[in-house]
């Protein structure tokens, strides 16, 4: 049904396998919500930057499965980096968070790269979000990069008939959820300035990098009906990130955040099906009509937004905080 798709999407998405590695840089990063779709892209990206990645979902058998195939690429991707070296200095190279009494060793020790760690989280949870923070900088030693990609919609509703328990969980994922993701990041990344002082600036190499996801429903609510917990959401996320960012800016720590549109991932295909089906439209007619709708003419990749993190996290983009960045509108 989807075969058709793939000539409206980004004529220049180039194959994963194409992409430039790095070697290992010796910074690590939790990206959330990264069993699937932007928050497995992101991930990948991350790994072949030269990054120690740790990734989270919830618990479900569906994302379990899902970061457990993220987990086994980010370790081809590294091992392919760690390939001459002998330094002794290869790392634990990615832990997945699942609870403290459900780990799995997938054999070797942490200073091979076939180690991995499970341990599945709920973000909006603070006592899990404060665990995985801590079991990371056990880990590796430190936190450097935090994405809180992780994000959701319990269901659609307009301000006459939302329920709201849908409200309230869409609330505590997307809001509450990137909170404390900022909140502990935050903690871990101003803990380790202690001892080496506090100089800031261009080159400083201290500090960190927080990255949220917004949405172009944070910027636009208006013309998006059923909708209104997940724009509200979206919108606060803006908030939460510029607060964040005048906050921390003292100690070297950016806080940005990204509003995507139209991005073609697994979500975004059941959408697009069940939208046909209601209006009685050909299969690939709902990229076709949003082709048309926009400047571009094609929807935006997981990839896409995994290159624009990329961007964010990097040293180059150490004059940049507080922003929330649209793309593909």
């Amino acid at each position: 049904m989807w075969s058709s798709i793939s000539t409206h999407l980004h004529p220049q998405m180039s194959s994963q396998s194409s992409q430039a590695r790095t070697l290992p840089n010796g910074k690590t990063a939790i990206v959330t919500g990264a069993s699937r779709g932007i928050g497995r892209a992101i991930a990948l990206r991350l790994a072949r930057d030269g990054y120690n990645v740790t990734v989270s979902d919830i618990d479900l058998p569906a994302q379990r499965e899902g970061l457990e195939g993220v987990c086994k690429e980010i370790r081809e991707i590294r091992t392919g980096q760690d390939i001459g070296r002998d330094d002794g200095q290869r790392k634990w190279l990615c832990s997945i968070l699942y609870c403290p009494n459900h780990k799995i060793d997938t054999g070797g020790s942490r200073s091979e790269s076939s180690v991995a760690s499970f341990h599945i989280g709920d973000v909006s949870k603070e006592e899990d979000v404060k665990r995985m923070v801590d079991e990371v900088v056990e880990t590796y030693g430190g936190l450097d990069v935090m994405v809180a990609n992780a994000g959701m919609n319990a269901g659609p509703g307009s301000v006459l008939d939302l329920p709201v328990e849908h409200f309230d969980t869409t609330f505590a994922i997307n809001a509450r959820g990137t909170f404390l993701c900022y909140k502990y990041a935050a903690i871990q990344m101003v803990k380790q300035l202690e001892g080496q002082g506090t100089e800031r600036g261009r080159g400083s190499g201290k500090g960190g990098r927080i990255i949220g996801m917004s949405s172009i429903a944070g910027k636009d609510g208006a013309g998006r009906p059923q909708a209104i917990a997940y724009v509200g959401s979206k919108f606060a996320i803006r908030g939460i990130t510029q607060a964040a960012a005048g906050e921390l800016g003292k100690y070297g720590i950016t806080v940005n955040a990204l509003a995507p549109g139209l991005i073609d991932t697994e979500n975004i295909r059941a959408h697009a099906s069940e939208t046909e089906k209601k209006n009685n439209w050909k299969p690939g007619e709902f990229f076709e009509r949003f082709n048309k709708s926009v400047p571009l003419g094609y929807a935006g990749t997981p990839e896409d937004t995994a290159s624009l993190v990329s961007y964010l996290v990097s040293d180059e983009a150490h004059f940049v905080t507080g922003q929330t960045v649209s793309f593909s509108v």
